[in-house]
Order: C-alpha cells, then structure tokens, then sequence
C-alpha cells in the first residue's frame, strides 16, 4: 500500500466519494459515499453485521449491495413489510429509521453516538422518496426513473426524442436533431438558412388594387368588406388604403405555380374595425393543413382597435407548388385585409446567403445584401454611410476624461497607467488624457441595449508606448465574433511610439442589441486606450431581382429580365414592343401598329 507506484493516467478510474454538501454530484452519490465512510465497516462481506446484511462500500453497485427491498434478518421495530430501503417509502425503510433514532434499542450505529446528522438524514430521505418502487432513482422527481429518463437532473425535462441534447419540452423541433430554436417564431429553425427575398404576389383583400398591392384574386368563399377607419401602425410597403378593405367569413385563398423545394414566406396583415374588446373574434389560420394561428385575436394582438398587425410564417409549398391558407372564424368571422408571398432564393451550404457568392469569397456570407468589404473597416461595399452620433466613449483602463467616461462594459484584462505622456496626432475629438491609461492583455468589452440588427461605428484608440520596434505586439480584433483586425501591430500602423492612431469599423448588433468587441494576444499583450461607439446612419443598396441593376434605378425591381421603363408604362423596355410610347406596349399581328390603336 505504502510502496506502491500510481499512474496518473488511471486517476480518473478510480471511485471518488463525495461530501454531502458537495451539489456537483448526484443525491444517490452524496448519500452512499456516507454510508461507505461511516458503515461498510461493519456492514460489509465477511464483517459482523448482524441486524441486516447489506454492503455499504461505495465500490459495490447498488443492484448488489442488497439494500433494496431487503429484510432486514433481525428486529423489524414492529414494522409490517419493512426492508431495509423500501424504494418511495421512508416510513417502512429500517436505514432510515434507524439512523434517525438515537434511541439506544433502536439507534444506528449502535454506539458512539447522541445526535443524529440532520444533513444526511435529509439527503437520505430525499434519495429513498425519489425511487420508483422498482427501487429505480428519479433523481429530479419529475416521475421519470433516471434509467428512463434524457435528463435526469432537470424536473422540467425527460425525453429527447431527436438526440439532440435539448429537452422536447423546451425544442421548438423535437423530432429535428438539427433544429432547436425559432427566434422569430416563422416556423423555420434558426439553423436553416434563407435566402434572400424575392416578393412572388401580393393582394389587398377584398378590394382593388392599391399601390403594389393587387386587386383581390385567388379566393374561395367569404365576402368582401370595407370600412373608412384611419389605421395607425401601417408596415413600411405597403399603403393604409390595404386597411379599407378585407375579406371575412370562412374562405380559402390558394397560389399556384411555386416550387415546391423553395422555402416561401406568407405575411398576413390585419387590422381590428369593428371588435371593440378582446374575444369578440377569434379564428385560426392554417397554410397547407398546418395550424399557424390559433385562436388569434386581432385586437389582442395589435393591442386595441385600428392598429396594423403582421404576422408571417414561413413554409415550402406543397408537392403540387400550391400554398393554401384557409380562415376559419371560431367566434365571429375570420378576416385578411391583405396578403404577401415572398420566395427566399434558394441557398446551399457554399452560399448561405443565396446572393450568388459563395461562402468562400463572401465577407457577409449570411447578408444577402452584402459580399464584399473592399476596405475591411466591417461595413459592406454596398452600404453607403450617412450621418453617426456618437452613443458612449470610454476611457480604456482610467478615469473619466472629457466626453469620454471611465473604464466600463469590460470583461477580462488588466489596467496600466502613466503619470505623463506626450502623443502626437491626437484624432479630434479624443482628449490626450486617454493615452495615458489601458486596458490590455485577453479581454472584451460588451454594450447592451442597442438597436437590434443596426449599424454601428466603433472607433478604437491606440498609442504604443512600451515596444520599440514592429512586430514586438500583434493582436486580434473580433466584433460580434467577426475577425476585424487581425494581427494589428499598433507601432507599425502608427509608424513608431508615442503617436496615436484611431482605427474606425462598423458592425451590425447581434439579434439580442449588443456589440462585443474581443481583443485577443497573438504577439505580446491586446490593448487598447479608448472606445467610442456611434449610431451610424446606412442607406444599402440592394438588388433584389439580381440583374445587376440597384433597386434605387431599377424600374422593375422584382423582374430580373427589366430594369428600365422609359414610357412609364408599367411594361418594361424588353418587353415593350413601342418602349417610348406609353399608350402602347403589344403588337400581336406585327403590323406596326399598336393594340390600343383603333384602325378604321
């Protein structure tokens, strides 16, 4: 025993006990490892045990340590049907009777002892309780033997039907080991990628067209209903006049014509006219047979009465390319006041974005608006910056200084400072104190509460004034996880010490309105002397049909086979057979003359 080498490497074989009080490991656990270190002595194989034969030792799995459903071989304490642990039932349990007794007759152990130890007593009966009556622990007591069950510790959680490792109860897909969560609540995990969108129709319901929004189509049942209420809260797109009109009853509305493999997004907009409370019309709305509103109130959901609500979810047609969305009132009548269809381009794992550039050459691979990022400040070669203003400046490692507060927001790091220092170059705007305190070392700072999805312009503030020579500090910028500064070297981006240099970059905030910028070593120390954040105002210009056209100049945005319409006839100049008349655009004999020309 005393002679004897060990091997490190098989340290983690061997059988740890752990204390009562010790949480990490399970209350089976806590409970044996006691009655190892206080019991097994006696009760253990070949000892004198005599009341019950059982074996304490930790070592022993508790199938063979003969504890469960047991009887004891002498003194039942007047107990019918005691054993030594009757799983579930602590009255009947003799261990737990016993060691709760400090009644010499009855008390275990025998000896030694005048106080019982309330602490195990209590793991003790919590661990007896919790077992099925096959003896079987159910550790969370959610009534799930911990043998049955995916998540033995949560009492929220058993099953995991799709291997996941997430709960069905808390998996938005279940039976989609790939899928967890659905942020936005559209239907399609946040795992799967979609494309950029493409509108495919859109209808006023009930009505005649208005704006881009066509004349009612593609129904079945219902009747039509208009009303003159002012609408506030109108989504951007699309016109309050959608909100005078609007189909009700029980009816159908069903599109044809869509591929079948490509996810569509279905927007449905209502607005509350003549429900005056909450329950005075509930209905669901089913795409495809699929339930994706139930029991939807309008004016609950909008909040009141004349208030614009969207609600959109996202599905693939159906093998035959139709979606079919059904209304059915359950108290008083369903209604739609308008309706869009948006195809999201398709995309794969080498273009997640679907904007045509693969992932590899991508520098925005899930923006479909954005691929290229010439300068590499963050911000896309599509993005045109307008105005910004400034939300917070930090003074990185000190104290307030000027416009820019104290050190804040950070994680990580370590702070230095020098009593003096003359910097050259000091950017407008940026008080001179700054460069004289730091952060450095690993560390991030992290601002909260922002716009979630906007633009941002982080300016970062350094001066080198400990290394002499290039390439004596190199480190790593990430914002948002994104790599924005790799291996900057502050001497050679400033040409030498003490001069101070500013370096801008923009991102997005994340999906919760938050910018985390992360400063990692790769050479030396990160550091930093001063942040400042800005609300940056981008204008993007975007090309929705892909024709190379911007949507600004693109007269057809939506068609990628036009992008002029010189007449302004509403027919673009490729298909126009008279492109500079806007009185006629066919001329179905080819005589020359157009369509809308009556010839005598």
């Amino acid at each position: 025993m005393f002679n004897q080498a060990l091997d490190p490497a098989t340290f983690g074989s061997f059988v740890t006990a752990k204390g009562l009080g010790d949480s990490s490991a399970s209350v089976e656990w806590r409970v044996r490892s006691y009655l190892d270190m206080n019991c097994s002595h006696c009760h253990r194989p070949g000892s004198v045990s005599g009341r019950a034969i059982f074996d304490a030792r930790l070592t022993t799995s508790l199938e063979l340590a003969q504890l469960l459903n047991e009887t004891p071989h002498a003194d039942l304490l007047g107990i019918a049907s005691a054993k030594i642990i009757k799983p579930g039932d602590v009255n009947t349990s003799i261990l737990a009777i016993r060691d709760s007794s400090r009644n010499p007759a009855v008390q275990m152990p025998p000896l030694g002892t005048t106080i019982v130890d309330s602490h195990y007593l209590s793991l003790l009966t919590t661990w007896i309780s919790r077992m099925g009556t096959d003896g079987a622990l159910d550790s969370d007591g959610d009534s799930v033997s911990d043998v049955d069950d995916a998540f033995p510790n949560n009492v929220a959680e058993w099953a995991d039907t799709d291997g996941d490792g997430v709960g069905d109860n808390s998996d938005a897909f279940p039976t989609n080991p790939l899928e967890t969560k659905d942020s936005d609540g559209d239907g399609i995990g946040d795992n799967t990628p979609l494309g950029a969108r493409l509108k495919v129709l859109s209808l006023n319901s009930g009505g005649g067209a208005v704006g881009t929004f066509a004349a009612d189509e593609s129904f079945t049942g219902g009747t039509a209903v208009t009303n003159a209420e002012v609408i506030t809260g109108v989504p951007t797109g699309l016109v309050p006049d959608c909100f005078k009109s609007e189909r009700q009853g029980n009816f159908t509305y069903t599109f044809s014509g869509l591929i079948p493999s490509i996810f569509h997004r279905v927007q449905l907009y209502f607005a509350e006219t003549e429900a005056t409370s909450s329950g005075q019309r509930i209905f669901k709305v089913s795409v495809n047979g699929e339930v994706v509103l139930d029991n939807f109130d309008i004016f609950v959901a909008a909040g009141g009465a004349k208030k614009a609500i969207m609600k959109e979810v996202t599905r693939k047609p159906a093998a035959d390319g139709k979606i079919t969305i059904q209304f059915t009132g359950i108290t008083g009548a369903a209604k739609v006041n308008a309706i869009a269809v948006v195809k999201h381009l398709a995309v794969s794992a080498t273009d997640t974005d679907g904007d045509g550039v693969s992932n590899s050459k991508d520098a925005f691979p899930s923006d479909p608006s954005e691929w290229a990022d010439s300068n590499g400040d963050g911000a896309g070669d599509n993005l045109r910056l307008g105005a910004s203003k400034v939300i917070r400046s930090l003074n990185a490692g000190g104290p307030a200084s000027g416009t820019f507060a104290k050190d804040s927001d950070f994680s990580g790091g370590s702070t230095s400072a020098v009593s003096s220092l003359t910097v050259t170059g000091v950017p407008t705007g940026a008080p001179a104190a700054i460069y004289r305190s730091e952060r450095n070392g690993n560390f991030t700072y992290t601002f909260s509460g922002l716009a979630t999805n906007t633009y941002h312009r982080i300016d970062l503030h350094f001066v080198e004034i400990a290394v002499t020579a290039a390439k004596l500090r190199k480190f790593d910028v990430f914002i948002n996880g994104r790599l924005t500064l790799d291996d900057f070297d502050i001497f050679a981006a400033a040409s030498g010490q003490r001069k101070a240099i500013a370096k801008t970059l923009y991102a997005r905030t994340d999906s919760a309105g938050k910018i985390a910028i992360r400063f990692a070593g790769v050479v030396g120390k990160a550091k930093v002397n001063g942040i400042s954040l800005f609300k940056q105002n981008v204008i993007t210009v975007y090309d929705s049909d892909g024709d190379g056209v911007p949507d600004s100049q693109d007269a057809l945005p939506a068609n990628p086979l036009e992008s002029k319409d010189t007449d302004g006839d509403g027919v673009g100049d490729n298909s126009d057979a008279f492109p500079a008349d806007p009185l006629e655009w066919k001329d179905s004999n080819g005589d020359g003359v157009g369509d809308n020309t009556p010839l005598g």
